[in-house]
């Protein structure tokens, strides 16, 4: 059987409350999602959520999260609400830039904040390698990652984020 196979059978389970026959699926899905592709998994992700089964969402979260660009990781951390792809979404986004692309993605709201984070750290690690000499992913995390957790606070909360 397939993946999706495995999928369905795993929902029927849980809706006519058949816990070994939940258990064998959940493990095969297991087994499977390793080789599927990123819209499989991000189908996994919902059903997982949906159905409150823990040890298929870490595993289908562990899967994904280096395949995800920084707006992917920002746009399913919310929908999905993983805190560590909305933070590192935002990570990489001061880090790298935004792109029209992704500031049409995001919002102007969020991509107003990120620009002002972004503009914080590129003075930042400016006044700080010259003076201190540290290096910028110092200067990420001494000045702008606690700037980041206060400005996107109830979006991380909202994501889970007990940091």
């Amino acid at each position: 059987m397939l993946w999706d196979e495995w999928a369905s059978v795993l929902e029927l389970s849980c809706m006519w409350q058949m816990t070994t026959v939940q258990e064998i699926a959940v493990q095969e899905i297991l087994q499977l999602h390793k080789r599927a592709g990123t819209d499989c998994q991000k189908v996994l992700l919902k059903l997982s959520n949906k159905l409150g089964i823990r040890e298929l969402r870490d595993a289908v979260i562990q899967a994904l999260s280096g395949a995800l660009r920084p707006v992917e990781q920002i746009q399913l951390g919310t929908e999905f609400r993983v805190d560590s792809w909305l933070l590192e979404g935002y990570k990489q986004l001061v880090l790298t830039g935004i792109s029209a692309e992704d500031e049409e993605h995001l919002g102007w709201k969020t991509t107003s904040k990120l620009f002002r984070m972004r503009d914080t750290y590129l003075l930042q690690s400016q006044l700080f390698s010259g003076y201190y000499g540290h290096s910028q992913v110092g200067t990420f995390n001494f000045i702008v990652m606690p700037l980041m957790l206060e400005t996107f606070a109830e979006e991380l909360k909202a994501a889970g984020w007990g940091g």
